[in-house]
């Protein structure tokens, strides 16, 4: 198949065909494996979110994607768009037409990345110490403050289960791969502690094609390692609430892949991050007292250029009940950041952030249920905007297992400008003023029990004072020159049965994201009215799964439609289709279980590229074992 003959209906052409191909197999058997899917779910994003898109990646894909990295999972099993400078390289995200800066990444429930940056690596942020990963698409700035302009990924480590723990994880892969995980953790009922390390590396020497096909060699000065450790306790303070201490630190070396046809320098850059949380909690029959300090330190060391931020962040909330159908919730939060650095005039630059919130639910009957958010945050050097929200949803129909449910949601967003942006020599500008944003989306659920599903949003996006970095000649600055628009539709689908003793599972994520400016800068500007650079038309993964006793095999077709390079759109990097396998089996004794996995990754070994001229790998296979062994409290001696 030619990759210019490659677009998004041969993706849903693909999935039906292995929809009918299964669709033999329906229901049986209680001992199943846990199938694979990302649902709408009730948990701390949608306590105070009626109307809004939340999804949540299954706990056990994230255990499936031990391995790999965030970027890997959530191009593989969300709508978002992802942008990858190539393999273990820089990799960003974003929500629904917007920049890598317009989305929130919170850890444990603080904000998280690179402050100067605005924005956060996904490839640095290590998969195995993750349980929850869930997706808020839209604007959440109302409820969590900056950034979160296109789009919120909140990142949580649960508790251990009961009893003793121990995990260990090992697999090997093409190209000199290698990732090793161990953990350690024991829960009893008045708290619980949990220990872990990691080791991951790659030679990342695969074999390099120009945009022809030609083969170019292989791949040079590209490899990485990363490494890290996790420490996590928490304790029941009895009646006055509990404790929480949670630690996770990454370290990465990786030399900088460079551009195809370049010269192959060694280009070395080396993070360091250590995010810490101490966190309290006391709850009550009708409220909820939550108090949080966390210090985050992050640095990138650019070929001996360091810059260091750190962070100190204090935060609470008080969550309680006025009525059976009012909720109210009322909090704050501040931080404080230090940035050394020599891109800046005097090496040094601090930013307070701070914010007041309150957030309302009200649920008036059984089918009716809204939501309000209002925030007011205060910036160094700035007047932020008044960030509210408005959600509602309304169950239109229950009966049996059937629920259709209708949703919208308006809300308003911003973003300060970042340290980089203001302070960076030559070239910052310390006169830009916050982005700015409006939201308004509609959609609907449609569920049978987990048999089947259908969530699909369409929405509209206005942004204005969009900053865009342009070339002054003898530098490059930014400037708020961008008045944006944009509109698309998120559709999450997916059907599971089961026949005898085989199950079968098949699920769909597409965007369709239209995304352009609407404001000339000067005569010569070619870019309004044109899709904004590195963001599809068209992006979607479908994946099919099947099990049997303790077999299991999943199979995933993943696109990404063509995607411009510039904002003038003269010039595009081609679409892609990617397809993956992955086989494994299960033992189990007594207190221990083995699984034991086999991946295929670019079946079709595609020549293709995420960023303009950054090499990719073609086919490539991966084998490991994932071992756990759990002994419950009343085992223990």
């Amino acid at each position: 198949m030619s990759r210019r003959n490659i677009n998004v209906c041969n993706l849903f052409k693909i999935w039906f065909l292995l929809l009918v191909a299964g669709s033999g197999h329906t229901y049986a058997q209680e001992k199943i494996t846990h199938l694979d899917e990302v649902e709408i779910v009730a948990g701390e994003l949608s306590r105070f979110g009626a109307g809004a898109f939340i999804s949540e990646v299954d706990s056990s894909v994230i255990k499936n994607y031990g391995r790999q990295s965030l970027a890997e999972l959530l191009v593989n099993n969300t709508s978002a768009n992802i942008k990858q400078y190539g393999s273990g390289q820089l990799a960003s995200i974003s929500f629904r037409g917007t920049g890598a800066g317009h989305t929130s990444v919170r850890w444990n429930g603080l904000q998280v990345g690179y402050p100067f940056l605005g924005q956060a690596d996904f490839s640095v942020i290590p998969l195995e110490f993750i349980d929850e990963v869930s997706l808020l698409h839209g604007s959440a700035s109302a409820r969590y403050g900056t950034g979160a302009i296109g789009g919120l990924v909140d990142l949580q480590s649960g508790e251990p289960l009961g009893g003793l723990n121990i995990m260990l994880h090992q697999s090997v892969g093409s190209f000199g791969s290698s990732n090793s995980a161990l953990q350690f953790s024991e829960a009893k009922g008045n708290g619980y502690v949990r220990i872990g390390g990691f080791y991951n590396h790659s030679n990342n020497n695969f074999k390099v094609r120009s945009s022809n096909g030609d083969y170019l060699g292989r791949q040079e000065n590209a490899n990485y390692f990363l490494s890290g450790g996790i420490l996590e306790a928490g304790y029941q303070l009895g009646n006055a609430g509990t404790l929480e201490i949670k630690m996770q630190q990454a370290s990465t070396n990786r030399n900088l892949q460079p551009s195809i046809g370049s010269n192959s320098l060694v280009t070395n850059q080396r993070d360091e991050n250590l995010w810490a949380s101490v966190a309290f909690e006391r709850d009550h029959a009708a409220s909820n007292l939550k108090l949080q300090y966390g210090y985050l330190f992050d640095r990138i060391n650019f070929e001996g250029s360091v810059t260091d931020s750190r962070q100190n962040i204090f935060q609470g909330s008080y969550d309680f009940d006025v009525s059976h159908m009012l909720s109210l919730e009322v909090g704050s939060n501040a931080t404080w950041v230090n940035v050394l650095t020599p891109n800046y005039d005097n090496g040094e630059a601090q930013e307070t952030r701070m914010g007041i919130f309150v957030s309302a639910q009200l649920q008036p009957t059984n089918k009716l249920e809204a939501s309000i958010n209002l925030r007011q945050s205060f910036a160094t050097g700035y007047s932020v905007p008044f960030t509210p929200s408005l959600g509602l949803s309304y169950l239109l129909n229950r009966s049996e297992n059937w629920r259709f449910k209708l949703r919208g949601q308006v809300s308003k967003g911003y973003r300060v400008p970042t340290l980089n942006d203001r302070f960076w020599v030559p070239g910052g500008n310390p006169d830009l003023e916050p982005e700015e944003s409006v939201n308004a989306e509609l959609g609907f659920d449609l569920t049978q029990g987990k048999a089947f599903w259908v969530h699909m949003t369409t929405y509209k996006m206005w942004v204005t004072n969009w900053i865009l970095w342009e070339d002054q000649g003898v530098f490059w600055s930014p400037e708020n020159a961008q008045k944006v628009e944009g509109d698309g539709i998120e559709l999450d689908i997916g059907y599971h049965q089961a026949f005898g003793k085989v199950h079968a599972k098949y699920w769909l994520n597409y965007a369709y994201t239209k995304s352009t400016n609407m404001e000339a800068r000067n005569v010569y500007d070619h870019t309004v009215g044109k899709q904004l650079a590195y963001v599809p038309f068209h992006n979607a993964n479908a994946h099919t799964q099947w099990s049997l006793n303790e077999w299991s095999a999943l199979l995933t077709a993943q696109f990404t439609g063509k995607r411009y390079t510039s904002n003038d759109n003269d010039n595009s990097v081609p679409e892609y289709l990617l397809i993956n396998l992955r086989a494994s089996r299960s033992w189990v004794w007594n207190t221990w279980t083995l699984n034991a996995f086999l991946e295929a990754n670019n079946l079709t070994n595609t020549n293709y590229q995420s960023v303009l001229n950054r090499a990719m790998p073609g086919i490539n296979f991966s084998a490991g074992i994932r071992i756990n062994f759990n002994k419950p409290n009343n085992e223990l001696n």
